[in-house]
Order: structure tokens, then C-alpha cells, then sequence
């Protein structure tokens, strides 16, 4: 029995270490070919972001750009907010397939989550590490919620609203 114990714990630990070289191997997530972001228009000052910080940012506009088309039925949506989920395989619309064309969980830095309250949703990008900020889209997606910028990460107490944003592109959309 405790042999049969330890090939368990042995094959577990095995495809845990392996599991972490495939993540740490996985490829780097990038702003898509021919899509960029305009700087971060917060009070009179203008935040541009590069690398790492854009892509969540794309991410949670992204996010939340789908999640608007998800509640119109006009535009070919179910008449709902979509999970996580849905948004990454792709949902059938009148119009083709709302979604993602990256999962966000590969991205190594970040962390995202998608949180359906109501009507409203709430879309984190929570960095991984220490050093790059953290965003969040709060709100009704079909009514333009609002987009927050928090420079130090994790500290939703610190946020910043976020008063003008755009980017130009296909973006993470399909």
C-alpha cells in the first residue's frame, strides 16, 4: 500500500514539475500585429504602456468591449454577460463569434479575472509580480462602465479612474 502511496505522490510531483517547465516555456503574450494603445488619459496626465502593463490593459478593454456586444441581442448577442469561459471559446452570433482570440491565462504576468454582478461585471488584471500596475473595468459593459488604473498593483484602495483610453487594431477580439 504505501508503495502504491508513493508512485502516486511520485507521478503527482512529476507532472507538477513538468506542468511548471511547460508554463515557464510557454510563449510570451504580445499586443497583437498592427494593434496599439493610446496612453492612459488620467486627470491632465498621460500614462503610456508598453510591454507587459498594455497587454492586461488590452486584455480588460477587450474584455469588456465583448461583454457589450454579449448583452445586445441587436448586435447578435445572447441578451447577457458572458463568463470568462465563453468569451474564450467563443460564442456563435449573428455576426460571426464573439470572443477572444488569446486566453488570457497564458499570459505569465498577469492574472485575470471576470466577476458577473447583475447587469454589471467587474474585469481584474492582476499582476503576477511586483513592479507592473493592475486594472480593472467596473460597471455596465452596455452602458461604458469605467476603467481604473491602480500604478502600484493590488490595492484597489489606490485607484485611479481612468478618463480617456483607446487603442487601434483588432486587438485580442475575433
Amino acid at each position: 500500500m504505501k508503495r502504491a502511496w508513493k508512485a502516486v505522490l511520485g507521478a503527482a510531483l512529476l507532472g507538477l514539475n513538468c506542468s511548471g517547465r511547460l508554463a515557464a516555456q510557454a510563449p510570451k503574450v504580445k499586443l497583437p500585429y498592427g494593434t496599439t494603445l493610446e496612453p492612459l488619459q488620467i486627470g491632465q496626465r498621460k500614462i503610456a504602456l508598453e510591454g507587459a502593463a498594455a497587454v492586461a490593459f488590452l486584455f480588460v478593454a477587450n474584455l469588456a468591449d465583448e461583454e457589450s456586444q454579449c448583452t445586445s441581442k441587436f448586435f447578435g448577442g445572447p441578451g447577457r454577460l458572458c463568463t470568462l469561459r465563453e468569451l474564450v471559446t467563443g460564442i456563435k452570433a449573428g455576426s460571426g463569434v464573439i470572443g477572444l482570440s488569446r486566453d488570457p491565462a497564458q499570459d505569465r504576468n498577469y492574472r485575470y479575472q471576470l466577476l458577473l454582478i447583475g447587469e454589471d461585471c467587474l474585469i481584474l488584471a492582476r499582476p503576477r509580480r511586483a513592479g507592473l500596475p493592475e486594472f480593472a473595468f467596473i460597471g455596465n459593459p452596455k452602458f461604458n462602465g469605467d476603467f481604473y488604473y491602480i500604478p502600484a498593483g493590488r490595492d484597489l484602495q489606490h485607484a485611479e479612474k481612468v478618463d480617456g483610453r483607446g487603442y487601434s487594431g483588432a486587438g485580442f477580439k475575433r
